[in-house]
């Protein structure tokens, strides 16, 4: 845990998790790095997908108080 961003770096310099995670599966860095960067690529590939398949729905005009409030009603389609 960092209180700010300069401790954040700090603590990735220091503690790299790269390094961390070499060690600990005894695996080269570039082979670590490697792994990640694929799981970061699958990770983005599924958020892209979901992402593609949430609709937002507007139901402001079906409900009277909220249109004599000016608020706006959104129904989120997973």
């Amino acid at each position: 845990m960092a209180i700010n961003e300069k401790q954040f770096m700090e603590l990735m310099v220091g503690k790299s998790p790269f390094k961390e995670a070499s060690e600990y599966f005894s695996l080269s860095m570039p082979a670590i790095k490697e792994i990640m960067d694929e799981a970061q690529a699958e990770i983005d590939l599924m958020i892209m997908a979901r992402i593609n398949q949430m609709r937002w729905i507007d139901y402001t005009k079906s409900d009277r108080s909220f249109q004599k409030n000016k608020k706006r009603v959104f129904v989120f389609v997973s």
